[in-house]
């Protein structure tokens, strides 16, 4: 049931993306310190589609384990891609720090592309030709799957940014790079100071590393297959809910387990080398990149 009633409770920061760019990875590095609260999980409340049909009870849920001396944030990836969305949280949540965390958008958009498959968000078909009707035709490219046209538009960096620097001061605006991780103490250490909690209590990273993208297309397959009976869709098509049933819980965890310890192994791919493809990507993204380091130059951090 709904709760559309109250008021949005306090919310310090939010992770807003970009999506497929170690954002996972973060919450577990921010979610290990002990001044910080984020729930485990991805919070999407805001999003047309869900927006529409909940309420600030429904987003406050998240956060009833929170203590009140903690600082308390949330992420979701989508948020820095999607129209709207900085206007939006900050009509309803205010003046909160926005974390973003970017990737090389050529290397992200073709995890991305993957990421969609392995979600149902695209139809299952090789990258050079899926990624090529995405580039030749933008949103026509694939009719019946509404969000496609994101495995290109999210990694449009400079355009979102200034979208959240347009309602946010730049000094509550934080940007890392994936690259960063690499060695996550100095990045953790700044982003603690960033959010006021004592940058000196630096918990132990997160033992795992930032989640890749299934690459194999047998393994998107099969366990695609497997999940689909267990998915309910809206009726847009842009967003699905599991099946809420104690079988269907069960079975779900089964097939990640089964995807998880078998198929992983089996399937083994890294990402495609794609190299006509990549150069193609590199062209879409070069003018934005641009405008992305003029913003960085003028002064985000």
């Amino acid at each position: 049931m709904n709760d559309r009633g109250g008021e949005y409770r306090r919310i310090d920061f939010a992770v807003v993306g970009a999506q497929k760019a170690g954002s996972t990875y973060l919450l577990e590095s921010l979610r290990n310190h002990p001044d910080i609260f984020m729930p485990r999980s991805e919070v999407a409340h805001f999003e047309d589609g869900l927006f529409e049909h909940a309420g600030p009870g429904d987003f406050n849920r998240h956060f009833i384990d929170a203590d009140e001396a903690q600082v308390v944030g949330f992420k979701r990836p989508n948020l820095l891609g999607l129209p709207s969305m900085a206007r939006r949280l900050r009509t309803l949540l205010g003046d909160l720090r926005i974390i973003v965390i970017l990737r090389d958008p050529v290397d992200r958009a073709i995890s991305g592309y993957f990421h969609y498959m392995s979600t149902g968000l695209l139809p299952v078909l090789p990258a050079d030709e899926g990624l090529s009707r995405l580039l030749d035709r933008g949103g026509d490219a694939f009719p019946g799957f509404p969000r496609a046209e994101e495995v290109l538009t999210f990694g449009l960096y400079g355009h979102h940014l200034d979208s959240y620097l347009e309602r946010f001061p730049r000094s509550k605006v934080k940007v890392i790079s994936l690259e960063s991780l690499r060695d996550p103490r100095p990045g953790l250490h700044d982003l603690y100071r960033f959010l006021g909690v004592d940058a000196d209590r630096m918990p132990p990273p997160p033992t795992t590393r930032p989640m890749g993208a299934p690459y194999s297309i047998s393994r998107i397959r099969l366990k695609n297959a497997l999940e689909s009976p267990l998915k309910v869709w809206d009726a847009s098509g842009s967003y699905f809910s599991y099946r809420d049933s104690r079988a269907a819980r069960w079975g779900l965890r089964l097939i990640r387990a089964f995807d998880r310890r078998m198929l992983a192994r089996i399937y083994r791919q890294g990402p495609p080398d794609l190299p006509g493809i990549r150069e193609r990507l590199a062209d879409y993204y070069r003018e934005d990149q641009t405008r992305l380091a003029m913003t960085n130059s003028a002064g985000t951090d």
